[in-house]
């Protein structure tokens, strides 16, 4: 059979791969995103690789291959299609091709790729397979120029223009957060630390019927018991001593609006059963008053902590945690949105530099070692960090390299165990010793802990003496799923299997029970009554 029998049927072969996948619930079309470019307005812009996609060979180099940006509308990125561009690149062209019916893709390296996931090629062709391709590939294509292989949907209808980040999960996060702007359901956000969790609750504000109403924000972890009525509800004069004059509380003051409620986890216990009845009630009973009074607040609370399992533990009342929850948006971490990080990072650049400066800069001769000093290498190593602070932390980076400030170690800081271990090295990758060393996980030593833990990551990285945010990347290399990546199919039969237990088809899975049950959720899935809840 020649090349031209063959390509149509690996046209139709990666066409039913595709739709298989997307069926499942997984990203289906390849294409090649900017990382890092010497020209900061290119980062994010995309190469949609349509003729791989239809079973023909396609080539990218210095001069060959259109990038883009998806969404031109925004004003930092906006950029007509052009090729790399990069002097530093090679004009002869790197070449992709779809080379079987499962999916796999195929890299001729030639000149242009330098490195491949931070090693130099082993040889002039890598084949890249589907699953591997959905986690994404790194390609250092010049000391300046980083660029990811992947796969990604088709973008939805989606415009929340203070939301930064193209990825797949944040698209999604887009798309529900407008399918919630309708309705006045309390809305739980549950998201690690310096994930942006208020920012989230601002756009649900700004993209709702409410948006002409005030949005105010209380953080309850700074709330004592004794004033936490007070502040919530308001008090009369005279209500206790020192109330001189009667003071509005938070609920009255959003009236017609949004409250959000950060830090929900450490509500003080006297006070979870007063916001209940407010839940219930719409009313409020200010400190001292005799009378209730009625609010129109839409209320949104945001936890980096897991609230269903300090209702398990009895840490927080049930009956609350569900009318909190009556929607759910999880806002995922960094690591699980790599292609982002480059682009977020430059929006804290021009943040920290102001428009002026960042044009400036942004398009002036970044010379060999890539803008704002910062390499290719350089980019990868902060892609590959854990980042347990998130947007936060990263943001500290940005402000960090704008001062002029040395950034070798940035992005890939030595993080240490408790038992002061290296688990990091400098590139940040794995430590040798984090590996196969006594007292660093190997592999088999991180999936026994997980399986005696239940797949419960916090639990495990205990036993194994090291933070949660590193085991949650020494996993990227052992053969464990996400729940979220589990097809949906999946979840069914192993739901039957278990007579609709979640503990024991979580078992099954190899997830935490709490990752299955939060995943079905997001799939509006039934997960039934959880085994261990409380009545």
């Amino acid at each position: 059979m020649n090349g031209s029998e063959t390509e149509p049927l690996l046209m139709d072969t990666w066409r039913a791969a595709t739709t298989r996948d997307e069926a499942e619930g997984e990203v289906g079309t390849p294409c090649l995103t900017i990382l890092w470019h010497p020209d900061l307005r290119r980062v994010g812009q995309r190469l949609l690789l349509t003729q791989v996609a239809s079973g023909r060979p396609q080539c990218f180099a210095r001069g060959e291959g259109l990038f883009c940006h998806p969404q031109l509308a925004n004003r930092l990125l906006d950029g007509a299609a052009e090729p790399l561009c990069d002097p530093y690149v090679s004009r002869t062209a790197a070449t992709l091709r779809c080379v079987s019916s499962a999916g796999t893709m195929a890299l001729q390296c030639g000149k242009v790729v330098t490195h491949v996931d931070g090693h130099p090629p082993s040889e002039s062709a890598i084949r890249f397979e589907r699953q591997t391709l959905s986690r994404g590939v790194l390609l250092r294509v010049s000391r300046r120029t980083l660029l990811l292989l992947h796969l990604r949907r088709e973008p939805p209808a989606d415009s929340i223009p203070t939301i930064v980040g193209d990825c797949d999960a944040i698209r999604d996060l887009r798309t529900r957060i407008i399918r919630l702007a309708g309705s006045d359901d309390p809305v739980l956000v549950e998201g690690e630390t310096g994930t942006g969790k208020e920012l989230i609750a601002s756009a649900l504000h700004a993209c709702s019927h409410r948006r002409a109403g005030p949005m105010v924000a209380v953080n309850m972890a700074v709330l004592g018991e004794s004033m936490a009525p007070s502040e919530l509800f308001g008090h009369v004069r005279g209500a206790f001593t020192g109330a001189e004059r009667s003071r509005r509380g938070v609920f009255e003051r959003a009236h017609g609006g949004v409250l959000f409620l950060d830090e929900i986890l450490d509500t003080p216990a006297s006070v979870q059963p007063m916001l209940l009845r407010v839940l219930e009630t719409r009313r409020i009973v200010p400190v001292g008053a005799e009378r209730e009074m009625p609010v129109d607040v839409r209320l949104v609370s945001a936890s980096d902590r897991p609230l269903e399992e300090a209702v398990l533990a009895s840490a927080f009342r049930a009956p609350l945690f569900h009318r909190l929850a009556a929607q759910y948006l999880r806002v995922p971490p960094l690591r699980e949105r790599r292609d982002d990080i480059p682009r977020l990072f430059v929006h804290f650049v021009a943040e920290a530099l102001g428009d002026a400066d960042f044009h400036r800069k942004s398009q002036g001769d970044p010379g060999p070692r890539g803008a704002l000093g910062c390499s290719a290498a350089w980019m990868e190593q902060l892609v590959r960090a854990p980042l347990p602070g998130n947007a936060r932390e990263l943001r500290s980076i940005a402000r960090t390299v704008c001062r002029g400030e040395r950034t070798e170690r940035l992005g890939g800081p030595e993080r240490t165990n408790a038992d002061g271990k290296r688990v990091l090295d400098a590139k940040g990758e794995p430590s040798e010793a984090s590996q196969s060393a006594p007292g660093g996980p190997n592999q088999e030593a991180i999936v026994s802990a997980l399986e005696d833990n239940d797949f419960v990551v916090d639990r495990a990285a205990k036993q194994l003496g090291i933070a949660s945010s590193s085991l949650h990347y020494l996993m990227q290399g052992c053969a464990i799923r996400r729940a979220k990546d589990i097809p949906s199919a999946e979840i069914v039969h192993a739901m039957s299997q278990a007579g609709g237990d979640l503990v024991v088809a979580a078992r099954a899975l190899r997830v935490s029970r709490r990752a299955l049950g939060m995943t079905m959720r997001e799939r509006r899935m039934d997960p039934g009554p959880l085994s261990g809840d409380p009545k």
